[in-house]
């Protein structure tokens, strides 16, 4: 929803970039990047922004916006009054299990719904159904999305916190889909996650770019990169397949971007030589806060489920096309997902210069993984799962440090099988 997404998209608004050189006036360790429109402050993350030393600015600011917001919107649709109204109303819920008046505060909750008319009501008119203790109790929700609050709002509106199977998990009953998934939902939430309807639409892939079979793949370690971003942007925006998810394409592509720098860069040389190097990086990328084992390892599950060859491949009719034949059908969706994700932004010539390459990119992966041995990608998706094993074991032994980074231990990463064929 869009008070949901305030914080950010004010602060992005408001913040600008700072010299080299400065360090944060929070946590004195990072650089800054940002000052507060406020104080002025140098500040390097969202974190800091938020950090008790400095909530004196921060409180004040995104109650300030949020009411500027909420007063100045224009006329909404009846759907976004709904999805407002039952924000509130769940608030409103919450609110009152804490209470020792909770009779008369849900007589009273019914009461002002009875006279609300959801088809006119504005924002200002919602606004006014919380107490002002209440209002502080939202606005302190908002600064902290990883709360309980928060999370419940969210799946009480119908956001990601609903979770949604993505189309690799959808056509299988296996209890460890639902295992995966469950760990993107709220532990609070009773929301059943819904299905992806459809698989995206495969690519057809350029003649020249299939080679004969080769028993490795060179830039094995990029595909993962790849796909780890592909499944969480899938998970992370609730949307699948995320060329198809409306309204929802400019968000998935700017996250992709972010994850795998290298797919945007025309001139990068970025070559990831193991799968610890690939978490390394990745997970430098993801927002401070943002990640932890218990999200991280079903990542994994996912990247390793796409990796892995099926054993029987689903024929499409009137179709013969390599990639419709190849035993590497998920790896060969995904990519297909992302470079229709990528195609769809080309609107106007000079856009179309700046995105052709990545479509170009994705179409070379997509001819390796046409031209590379089944075995080999096996192998690579054991590594892959295995690793996973070891993130969640790490996060049920060791609960208390899911706030930071697992150490990336310096043991030899299993290295993908590769069996001659007689």
């Amino acid at each position: 929803m869009e008070e949901a997404q305030l914080s950010q998209d004010i602060l992005v608004k408001l913040v600008e970039e700072k010299p080299e050189g400065v360090l944060c006036g929070v946590c004195h360790r990072q650089f800054s990047r940002y000052s507060c429109p406020r104080c002025n402050l140098a500040y390097c993350s969202l974190p800091c922004f938020r950090s008790e030393a400095h909530n004196t600015c921060s409180e004040g600011f995104y109650r300030t916006q949020l009411e500027t917001d909420i007063r100045s919107a224009p006329s909404k649709s009846a759907e976004e009054r709904k999805e407002m109204m039952e924000v509130l109303k769940r608030f409103e819920e919450e609110n009152t299990e804490d209470d020792l008046d909770g009779d008369d505060d849900e007589d009273e909750l019914e009461s002002k719904l009875r006279d609300v008319n959801l088809d006119d009501a504005s924002y200002d008119e919602l606004w006014e159904l919380l107490t002002p203790a209440q209002r502080t109790k939202f606005l302190s929700a908002l600064q902290d999305p990883s709360s309980t609050l928060a999370q419940d709002l969210l799946a009480a509106s119908g956001n990601e916190v609903d979770g949604l199977l993505p189309w690799w998990e959808s056509d299988t009953d296996d209890p460890t889909s639902s295992a995966n998934t469950a760990s993107w939902i709220s532990p609070h939430s009773a929301a059943q996650p819904r299905r992806a309807t459809e698989k995206p639409k495969l690519m057809s892939v350029p003649v020249s770019l299939v080679k004969p079979q080769q028993s490795s793949f060179a830039l094995a370690y990029n595909l993962v990169t790849m796909l780890l971003a592909y499944a969480y942007t899938s998970r992370h925006l609730s949307a699948s397949p995320l060329s198809a998810a409306t309204g929802l394409n400019g968000d998935a592509r700017q996250v992709i971007c972010r994850l795998v720098p290298f797919i945007s860069d025309k001139r990068s040389t970025t070559k990831f030589e193991t799968l610890d190097s690939v978490i390394t990086d990745v997970w430098s990328r993801f927002e401070p806060g943002s990640m932890d084992s218990r999200a991280f390892a079903p990542l994994l599950k996912d990247v390793a489920r796409l990796l892995r060859p099926t054993p029987v491949v689903e024929l499409v009719a009137s179709s013969t096309s390599p990639e419709s034949l190849s035993q590497h059908q998920n790896a060969l969706h995904a990519l297909s997902d992302l470079h229709a994700l990528f195609s769809a932004s080309v609107t106007t010539p000079a856009r179309a210069a700046r995105t052709d390459h990545i479509s170009a990119k994705i179409a070379f992966y997509a001819g390796q993984v046409l031209s590379t041995d089944t075995n080999f990608f096996e192998g690579l998706a054991e590594e892959v799962d295995a690793r996973a094993n070891r993130e969640s074991a790490e996060h049920q032994e060791a609960p208390a440090l899911e706030s930071s980074r697992p150490i990336i231990r310096s043991d030899k990463p299993i290295q993908p099988r590769v069996v001659e064929l007689a």
